[in-house]
């Protein structure tokens, strides 16, 4: 715990949110200053050691939220047992808490894209319902090239499919109307 409190005295080591944390020449000058006090006999194993607490904290950070999410009860939630992590979550928390922001603000953003796609989607489904069944076929080639665009990465793929879909389309128009215009056994025969 008391190496704890000198790296707390450090933000520059440990706090992502200020611009010295990026500064290399000011963390280097604060590990110089915590090198005596650790004990330890050169940077290298210092930074060993930072890296190692914090690993474990946030393995610790992981375990609680797991608990959590399990829907276990209040009294089910993961309590650390290390003696220092209390002390350590005073401070390293910020990082955590930054993380979650950033994490909920992606999840927000693909959910916020969902509900346009399925808004999207339902939309051309409504109108698709009043029409024929080769249109509701044209729709899903539709619905295809709504999510190609949505998709880049899948490109290749979407236009493998919708090349077969156009195939399919024309087969389909193609024995539609060669249905229509032909006389078949039961036309012929009566």
């Amino acid at each position: 715990i008391q190496f704890l409190k000198y790296y707390e005295e450090h933000p520059c080591l440990w706090d992502k949110c200020i611009p010295d944390f990026k500064n290399r020449q000011k963390r280097n000058a604060a590990e110089e200053k915590l090198l005596p006090i650790s004990g330890l006999s050169n940077i290298k194993e210092l930074r060993s050691k930072i890296r190692s607490i914090r690993g474990t904290y946030n393995q610790e950070v992981g375990k609680i939220k797991n608990s959590m999410r399990t829907g276990s009860g209040a009294a089910d939630v993961y309590k650390p047992k290390l003696n220092w992590y209390s002390y350590a979550d005073s401070f390293l928390r910020k990082n955590v808490e930054q993380e979650i922001k950033t994490e909920s603000n992606v999840l927000l953003h693909d959910e916020i894209n969902a509900d346009e796609a399925s808004q999207i989607l339902s939309d051309k489904e409504d109108e698709d319902n009043k029409q024929t069944q080769e249109q509701d076929i044209l729709h899903t080639q539709t619905k295809k090239r709504v999510l190609k665009n949505r998709n880049n990465s899948n490109n290749i793929k979407c236009q493998k499919i919708d090349n077969s879909l156009d195939d399919a389309v024309r087969a389909l128009r193609e024995m539609s109307s060669s249905s229509r215009s032909s006389n078949n056994e039961f036309t012929l025969f009566g």
